[in-house]
């Protein structure tokens, strides 16, 4: 598999999910990791066996379904440590024998040489994100650190309903990747702090896309030529820019504005 990995990471509450809502906005070929887990735990038989092994049987309903609230009871508790750890490493086993299908439902198609992953991923201790990181050996790119203060990320858990117990319980599960001794060993590495608005946190992602060493040419071509076989042939025959690539903006576009309308007819008429 050829395509280029780009990981977007933070603590809870960093405002991750924001910064994979710019790419996706974009019309980037994006994936929820947390999403991917959950699925492969509600669907794959070998996770439910996990499950069971690890949790014990009151992980199911006596329906055959999962029984949540006992789950998310047990699954953070320092208690489980050592089983929870057992299970993630069934769970990554689970994550990588997927990814490296052909064709798969939640990696899209493998097909596509060099356009470029975006993937949003907890931020794993370091063990767990060395484990993660050896999966995808070779198509990491970038790694994206999102940070932002302490209150601002308690005050956005809060609002989504987590005590100050289950708070505590995930966090101490997570690394800060901000300080050079907690950082993965990866080529490309960044922090980008979420301080301010949705605007400025945008402007700072645009930014770091404009970096020589975020896309080369050859990701950029690829991107461009992904992006012109999904568009819609209403857009693409009325354009006079890229627009339906660059939904908020141009900065972001991989193509000179000068080149698009020519290249958008040499790509359609082959």
């Amino acid at each position: 598999m050829n395509r280029q990995i780009y990981i977007i990471t933070g603590l809870m509450g960093s405002g991750k999910s924001t910064v994979t809502n710019f790419f996706r906005l974009r019309h980037y070929d994006v994936v929820n990791m947390d999403n991917v887990a959950k699925d492969i735990i509600f669907t794959n038989s070998d996770a439910k066996v996990a499950m069971i092994r690890d949790f014990g049987k009151n992980v199911i309903n006596e329906d055959s379904t999962y029984n949540i609230d006992y789950i998310k009871s047990v699954y953070f508790d320092p208690k489980y440590d050592t089983k929870r750890e057992d299970f993630e490493h069934v769970l990554d086993y689970l994550i990588k024998e997927i990814f490296e299908q052909k064709d798969n439902k939640y990696f899209l198609s493998t097909e596509k040489d060099k356009v470029p992953l975006i993937i949003e991923v907890p931020s794993f201790n370091l063990n767990r994100f060395e484990r993660f990181y050896r999966n995808f050996f070779g198509n990491i790119r970038y790694v994206i650190n999102v940070t932002t203060d302490y209150k601002t990320r308690m005050d956005r858990l809060h609002a989504r309903g987590l005590s100050d117990q289950e708070i505590k319980w995930r966090s101490r599960l997570q690394t800060d990747y901000s300080y050079p001794t907690t950082q993965p060993d990866v080529a490309r590495f960044c922090n980008i702090d979420n301080v301010g608005t949705i605007e400025e946190l945008y402007n700072k992602v645009t930014e770091l896309m404009q970096q020589p060493d975020f896309f080369n040419d050859q990701i950029k071509e690829a991107i461009f030529q992904n992006y012109i076989n999904n568009m819609p042939r209403f857009v693409w025959e009325n354009m006079s820019c890229n627009t339906y690539y660059s939904s908020t903006g141009c900065e972001s576009c991989p193509t000179p504005c000068a080149n698009k309308r020519a290249k958008v007819n040499e790509v359609k008429n082959d």
